[in-house]
């Protein structure tokens, strides 16, 4: 059986919560294309303070996400804005991000791509305004087991 990508085009993901992880967009295994999308006011958070991808939460999901507005999003534990886990090669391209908080770290995105025995690849592009307010370690971005460095 072949599974069909999601396509996620010029839609307005705002004021979502989920107890868990992904509070505005919530994708386990699968092909995902993110682009032109508002994501905003979402909230990924438990009662124990977790919770990761408060805009979007993508796990071992391949993904080309480009042109979205990440704004306002917060996660309880990593990745406020984006948050992608062992997830296949990642395209990151002329999003916002702008105003996404997380308790923990990666206020903007997480993306934690590595795994034994697999070599995933990241690009990001960043040509737009990326602007986070993280608590605790201010860092925006977190990218773990790149093949290539961010530019």
């Amino acid at each position: 059986m072949t599974e069909k990508p999601l396509i996620l085009e010029n839609s307005r993901i705002v004021s979502n919560t989920a107890s868990s992880d992904g509070g505005g967009v919530y994708v386990r295994y699968g092909v995902v294309t993110m682009t032109q999308n508002l994501i905003a006011n979402n909230v990924a958070n438990t009662v124990s303070g977790g919770g990761s991808g408060g805009g979007a939460w993508l796990y071992r999901t391949p993904a080309y996400v480009a042109d979205n507005t990440l704004q306002d999003n917060f996660a309880g534990s990593v990745g406020g804005g984006l948050y992608v886990g062992l997830g296949g090669d990642l395209i990151v391209k002329r999003n916002e991000f702008l105003y996404n908080t997380a308790n923990n770290y990666a206020g903007g995105l997480h993306a934690g791509l590595a795994a034994i025995g697999s070599a995933y690849g990241l690009v990001v592009g960043c040509d737009m305004p990326f602007l986070n307010h993280i608590l605790f370690t201010h860092a925006g971005i977190q990218p773990q087991a790149l093949e290539r460095p961010l530019k």
